[in-house]
């Protein structure tokens, strides 16, 4: 893919809960075929090898395209993969289950392991950090702890910050950049009906709040111009 693409810039986000943090990559249920195309692992079961090819461009083609079955399909292959407390994870500094501890070392992993392929391909990759919505406030911080606490969110008395203090630290140490969005986040927390469309998807205006805080910080990593001379040194 990156040798496809050959992105000069690679962000990816990343939030102290369960949804970014230890979800598995739904790419985990498609294989691909010698020709490159991707085949849903279940309909490679079902179909014998000689067809793998043509239901595989068949199925990017009238399928792949709709988010109402992409939408679908991920329901349908992750429902019940994860319990309820899984969910409900928060990155703290509280003892985490075995079983949570190694998704967690495995996504920091996995992206430490990409921040490398890029490194060697001289693409750069930034690691956007950013809490979740019930964390843009101390008060909505609070009743989300004190209504989760059974269900595998922080102890309540968690400083509301102290998953992106663990979590950008570790990031440095493997050698990940990181760009934090908290303070922006945070802005969304004093004014959700303007910032925010239902408590917690960006509106129009979060959503140029937080490209606005991006920008800046592309500019204050200097990657504006380094990026446009990479490529006049390399056009593709």
């Amino acid at each position: 893919m990156l040798d496809d693409v050959q992105p000069d810039l690679v962000l990816v986000f990343l939030s102290p809960g369960a949804q970014l943090l230890l979800d598995p990559s739904a790419a985990r249920h498609m294989k691909q075929l010698p020709s490159g195309r991707l085949i849903p692992r279940d309909l490679e079961e079902l179909v014998p090898g000689f067809l793998h090819e043509p239901v595989a461009a068949v199925h990017a083609f009238l399928l792949d395209r709709s988010a109402i079955y992409s939408r679908y399909r991920a329901q349908f292959t992750d429902k019940g993969a994860e319990a309820e407390d899984f969910r409900k994870f928060v990155l703290s500094n509280a003892e985490r289950p075995p079983v949570i501890d190694a998704m967690y070392r495995e996504s920091l992993d996995e992206l430490t392991t990409m921040t490398r392929v890029c490194a060697d391909r001289g693409i750069e990759v930034r690691a956007i950090v950013l809490i979740e919505p019930y964390q843009d406030s101390e008060q909505r911080w609070s009743d989300y702890l004190a209504r989760y606490s059974a269900l595998g969110a922080p102890p309540k008395g968690t400083p509301r910050t102290e998953s992106t203090d663990i979590l950008l630290p570790e990031l440095q140490r493997r050698g990940v950049k990181a760009w934090d969005l908290t303070r922006v986040i945070t802005l969304f927390g004093t004014d959700l009906p303007r910032f925010t469309c239902d408590n917690s998807h960006w509106s129009a205006i979060g959503h140029k709040n937080v490209a606005i805080d991006l920008l800046r910080k592309i500019k204050m990593d200097g990657l504006d111009a380094a990026l446009r001379q990479a490529r006049r040194a390399d056009p593709r």
